[in-house]
């Protein structure tokens, strides 16, 4: 009897013990997104290297060196923190290279596992149809390369109400000036 209950205290040890000690990711699940869903999700899209993580106690901010822009405002250095209360935060590393995905959280930008981000530094470019729009050289300025929308997206319908909304303004105020005229 002694024996068969060190026997299950030993099996029941070895099963929560691998559980206790889990990661943080472990406990992360996202809701399955495209690299389009993402990139139309977020804020700010980059391709970065880590050069300093600072951690205050409830989440991590990490700062980075960027090199390409894909969406957003994105200043050469950046800092970007891990979205709180998230058990999906992203492990980073000083001097790796990242794909940010950001949102805009209060006044910050903030990122997780399940925004898109990773260490895969090529994620975009191996879709095919993401382009910067800027590039940064190290200088501190940046290299605008992109003066067109992505792929699939137009200007014709926002130029198009624009347009309709100036004619309908005009013509109204043609006819109000008649009216002060009669």
């Amino acid at each position: 009897m002694r024996r068969a209950l060190v026997l299950l205290t030993m099996v029941a040890i070895s099963w929560i013990a691998p559980v206790a000690r889990a990661p943080s990711s472990w406990a992360c699940t996202c809701v399955k997104a495209t690299v389009d869903e993402q990139f139309a999700e977020a804020d700010s899209v980059f391709v970065g290297s880590v050069t300093a993580v600072e951690d205050s106690g409830t989440r991590s901010l990490a700062t980075f060196a960027v090199r390409s822009v894909y969406k957003g405002r994105v200043a050469e250095a950046i800092r970007v923190a891990e979205v709180e209360g998230s058990g999906c935060a992203v492990e980073f590393l000083p001097g790796n290279s990242y794909t940010v995905f950001a949102r805009l959280q209060r006044t910050a930008l903030a990122t997780s596992l399940c925004f898109g981000t990773s260490n895969d530094a090529d994620v975009l470019a191996r879709a095919g149809k993401f382009r910067p729009v800027a590039v940064f050289d190290g200088s501190g300025r940046a290299e605008l390369v992109a003066t067109e929308l992505p792929a699939g997206e137009s200007r014709a319908g926002p130029i198009s109400i624009a347009v309709a909304l100036l004619a309908a303004a005009s013509a109204g105020f043609a006819g109000l000036r008649r009216s002060r005229v009669d």
